[in-house]
């Protein structure tokens, strides 16, 4: 049996949560956007297949104008897990025409690595006054935004189907909405199913070598080398959603800090999960929330839908 110490993480906190997770079957997929999974991830980001799953800001921005019509889009702009910032960058130049009274900008990431990547990418945006922090929405409610903020409305985004990945939706959105004031709106974008999904397509799009790298990696920061299991990738129809199960061919030991998990041979840790949110659990997220949605708005060239909250 091979024996590994969990040590890669950003913090303590970090390898613990991990940790716990783990042995309970599941990681969490924001550890594939932390410590070394940064690199993973931002490989990842800037791929063909990855741009086509997360949409297209100028479609986000669009959506954004025609629902807040007539008063416009707010000028203060909380965006929750940026990422490396590319489709931030994008996000921020199709504002331009907003942006003429001054835009404000603050980035919120649960990855400090993955924020100094944004903060390089959006160096060179239009929008001038940024900041950026740290901040887990999907472990509790956060006052970065109240420190940070003016009087004005300020605009939260979940953009790239973030919503999607998460593993309580309902709870981020609630976390967000106790962190926020009146009149501030949430923009997030999902993506959605219709009943005539193609598993095998939706597999097909996340089945490549760099996406496998990224999903591996933050197991590989835990200790537990490539050979200790394959990654094994499906569409659970009735979810629905893309799943990926690392599952182990070999016993292994984990240790973190004093504590100690044993897997056996069969075992297996969900380190994916994207889900393809349905109408019906659309409806059953905001009513579940009990945060009230302003408006929809359907992609008419993929299947992804924008949802807009009034906190």
């Amino acid at each position: 049996m091979t024996s590994a110490n969990l040590k890669g993480f950003e913090t303590r906190a970090h390898e613990v949560e991990a940790f716990r997770s783990m042995t309970a079957g599941y990681l969490p997929l924001k550890f594939a956007y932390s410590g070394s999974a940064a690199e993973t991830h931002d490989r990842l980001a800037r791929s063909e297949g990855y741009q086509r799953v997360v949409g297209s800001a100028i479609d986000d921005v669009a959506a954004l104008r025609a629902m807040l019509a007539p008063e416009g889009i707010p000028l203060q702009w909380a965006d929750l897990g940026p990422g490396n910032g590319v489709h931030t960058l994008a996000m921020g130049a199709a504002l331009a025409d907003d942006a003429s009274r001054g835009r404000r900008y603050l980035g919120l990431d649960f990855s400090r690595r993955l924020m100094r990547r944004a903060e390089t990418t959006l160096a060179v945006s239009n929008v001038t006054d940024r900041a950026f922090g740290e901040w887990d929405f999907e472990n509790g409610p956060t006052d970065a935004v109240t420190k940070w903020r003016s009087a004005a409305p300020v605009l939260w985004t979940l953009n790239g189907i973030t919503l999607c990945n998460v593993e309580d939706p309902v709870e981020v959105i609630r976390n967000i909405a106790l962190s926020a004031e009146r009149p501030d709106i949430v923009f997030a974008t999902i993506a959605v199913a219709d009943g005539r999904d193609d598993g095998q397509a939706r597999v097909a799009e996340y089945d490549t070598d760099v996406f496998r790298a990224a999903v591996l990696e933050p197991l590989l920061m835990a200790g537990i080398a490539r050979e200790a299991g394959v990654l094994e990738l499906s569409y659970a129809a009735q979810e629905p959603a893309v799943i990926g199960l690392f599952r182990f061919t070999q016993g292994y030991k984990l240790t973190c800090h004093g504590d100690a998990h044993v897997f056996q041979a069969g075992d297996v840790i969900r380190c994916f999960v994207s889900r393809r949110f349905t109408r019906r659990q659309i409806d059953a997220l905001v009513a579940a929330s009990g945060v009230p949605l302003r408006g929809r708005m359907k992609d008419q060239n993929s299947p992804r839908e924008r949802l807009l909250f009034d906190v």
